[in-house]
This record gives structure tokens, sequence and C-alpha cells, in this order.
């Protein structure tokens, strides 16, 4: 556990020495962040050591990946062969095999796989922040603590979220073709990723008190029907035979409601009640003024805040809102400074960075098995 603090401290000590008395830069509504030479250092900073950590981990850092590495040795010894059979033994998607098997004509060690992968999302992370995130320090400080763990954990699904990070370029440019291609490849990886393709038709959608407000006050109704629609979706599955394994007695579904997702409904609700206070919503009678990136990720976090919704009596169902809540990472800094332009935030600056920071070392100390990141060893 000591690398967690180690990059904790490493991470708040090169955020307060970057940041303290810094005026960040003013975009105009709808344009790119245009980051000054500091930011780029800070941002080289913090996230190279975490792609060092992430790429160089060992084959049985993240409670998925010796699962990964084991899939990688059956594929590319070719104990396992055949062009979809593969995906449908292994239960990979075809492109995740297809990789693998690229990789495999160029080394047999699963290494290269948590290499590839790893600095894939990492790289597409770090574009997508600095193209969009005014304030980039508190983008890293979300990041590390809610997705760092995870980014090594869930591989596919990360390696697609990399792919929706690029797609996010076309629905603002208004380019369907393009993001349907990105949307496709990243089926490819993680077939749930499919629950993107509805993001596109959300850029025409405008954030409005009427729309915060019905969300807002369906969210228990979805808790509730969230329980019988379960039972009712695995009866259809087991009635062909299929996802057998997940009855009462799985560990997604055994003991109701889970602390995690808990925890990850009340940190996706501050998001929306700080852009909410930052932009107005609720006070406005018409249509909130956000610019057009702010706009879809509020949006994206809307949707997010549902899937988590739904997911309480499966809690794997809240990996569908991942693929939305990450982009708050870039909402969230962009409404504090948002609200810096009327208010001192420097107290919600240090609010939030402790909560963040303290969330990563409590989950990790207590329950280090949710990722299995820590105790951490290199390959």
């Amino acid at each position: 556990m000591w690398l967690a603090y180690c990059l904790t401290l490493y991470l708040i000590i090169l955020s307060v020495v970057y940041y303290t008395n810094y005026d960040f830069p003013s975009p105009e509504r709808g344009e790119l962040v245009c980051h000054t030479y500091r930011d780029k250092v800070y941002i080289f900073l913090v996230f190279a050591p975490l792609i060092l950590f992430s790429c160089l981990r060992g084959e049985m850092i993240g409670s998925d990946t010796p699962n990964y590495a084991m899939y990688y040795e059956l594929i590319s010894g070719h104990v396992i062969t055949g062009g979809f059979g593969v995906a449908i033994v292994t239960r990979l998607e075809p492109g995740f095999v297809f990789l693998i098997r690229v990789l495999s004509l160029i080394s047999l060690s699963p290494q290269i796989l948590i290499i590839t992968t790893s600095l894939f999302f990492m790289c597409s992370f770090v574009r997508f922040i600095s193209k969009y995130s005014i304030m980039p320090w508190l983008s890293a400080i979300m990041f590390f603590s809610l997705h760092f763990n995870g980014s090594m954990n869930v591989m596919r699904q990360y390696v697609a979220i990399g792919i929706l990070l690029f797609s996010f370029d076309y629905i603002l440019q208004n380019k369907f073709k393009k993001f349907l291609i990105l949307v496709f490849l990243a089926v490819m990886f993680h077939y749930t990723s499919i629950v993107f393709l509805g993001a596109y038709f959300l850029r025409n959608m405008k954030v409005s008190s009427a729309l915060l407000k019905k969300v807002l006050g369906l969210m228990p109704v979805a808790v509730v029907l969230s329980y019988v629609l379960l039972r009712i979706v695995l009866g259809v599955f087991h009635a062909y035979g299929l996802y057998d394994y997940y009855d009462d007695q799985n560990e997604h579904i055994a003991g109701g409601a889970k602390l995690a997702t808990v925890i990850e409904l009340l940190l996706a609700l501050l998001v929306i009640f700080i852009s909410n206070h930052a932009w107005g919503i609720l006070r406005q009678d018409t249509s909130a003024n956000l610019g057009p990136v702010n706009n879809i990720l509020f949006l994206f976090s809307l949707v997010g805040l549902g899937m988590i919704a739904i997911s309480f009596p499966f809690n794997l169902l809240s990996r569908l809102g991942t693929f939305f809540l990450i982009f708050n990472c870039v909402l969230l800094p962009n409404a504090v400074y948002e609200m810096s332009k009327q208010r001192n935030v420097r107290f919600l600056c240090i609010f939030l960075c402790v909560l963040y920071c303290s969330y990563y070392l409590v989950v990790n100390t207590i329950r280090p098995e949710w990722s299995s990141i820590y105790p951490y060893s290199f390959y």
C-alpha cells in the first residue's frame, strides 16, 4: 500500500506546486482549450509514472489480468484455433482476439498485451483532457482516484473507452459515419460499448431545468424497477441456457446493493450538484448555456447516473455507466472553473482534492480486493 500513498502524495504536491495562484486560460465557448507550457509539463509529469506503472505491472496485478494473461498464452500458443470460434470459446470479443494474434507475432509474452493496451488507453485519455479540460490538475486527480485502478483491471472495457474518447470529437463535429466506425471498433473490444451509440443523438439536446428535475425525480423509480426487470431479463436468458451463472448465488447479485455502487452514485451526484451551481441550471426557465462541449458532457453525466441507479440489484451493470461517467473527469473541472468566475473556489478545490484522494486511499486500504492492484509488483 505504500505505493498508493506515494502516488497520491506525489500527485497532490505536484498540483500544488504547479497551480497555486495560477490563472487558467479562458477558452471561448465551444473552442478547444489552449494549454500553456506549464500545463503540458504538468500533464507529462503526472501521467508518465502512471503509464509506467500501468504498462510494467506484473501479470497478477489486477483481478482480471491473470485471465487475460492465460488467454494470451492459449491463443498465441495455438491451443485455441479458429477465427470467430476463438471469441466463442474464450468469451473474448473478436477485436481483442485479433489484437492478441497480432501481438503474438511480436512476442509470446503476455506482457506485450499489458503494455499495448495500457499505453493506448492512457495516451487516449491524456489527449482527451488536453483538448477539453480547463483544469488538468483536477482531471488528473479524478482519473487517478476513479479510473486508474480500473484501467489496470478491466482491460477490454478500457480499450473500448479509449476508442470512444476519440469518437467524442466526431459528435461535436456532427460526423456520424466516423463516429459509427469508432463505436463499432469499440464494440469489437467490449460488446457493452454499444450503449455509447446513443451518445451521438444527445448532441441536439439542451440541458434545462426541466430535464434535470425529471432525471433526478425518476431515479428512485429506476432503482425500484431495476429489481423487477433484472429477474425478467435473466429469466429470458436462462430459458435459452444463457448466463446461467448469474443467479441468486452469484456474487454480483447476492446480498443486494453493494457499497461500491452507493459510493459511485454519490460521487456522480456530486458532479451533477456542482455543475448545476456552476451554470445555474435549476434557476433558469429556458435551456442553460453551457457551451457545446459542456452541454454534451453534462448529458453524459446524467446518462451515467441513470445507469448506476439501475445497477443496484446487479452491480456489474455499473460498468455501463463508466462509458459515460469517465467524461466527468472533464465536466467537473470545467464546472469548477465556471464557478471561479463569480466566486473564490479555493476551498472547493481543496475539498474535491481531499475527497477523491481519500476515497482512493480508503478503498485500496479497506477493500483492496475490489481491484487487486495492491500490493503492486513489476513483471
